[in-house]
């Protein structure tokens, strides 16, 4: 994997947990300038909230807990 490709994608889990959910909700209240005239209010909204779940999110074990099978 390029380096470029390591620093814009994150594993994530599948289902934002209560921590993710509470960064998501504060960064969402924070006042921001209007950064695009093309995007919705909403729209840049969402993006600051996704942008906050994911820096919330936790990083995954180096080796798996338990193998599903």
């Amino acid at each position: 994997m390029s380096d470029l490709t390591k620093e814009a994608w994150k594993l994530v889990p599948m289902e934002p947990g209560d921590t993710m959910l509470e960064a998501g909700r504060l960064a969402q209240k924070k006042p921001r300038m209007h950064v695009s005239h093309t995007a919705s209010d909403e729209t840049i909204s969402l993006a600051i909230a996704y942008r906050a779940m994911v820096s919330a999110s936790p990083s995954p074990a180096q080796e798996p807990v338990a193998w599903l099978i």
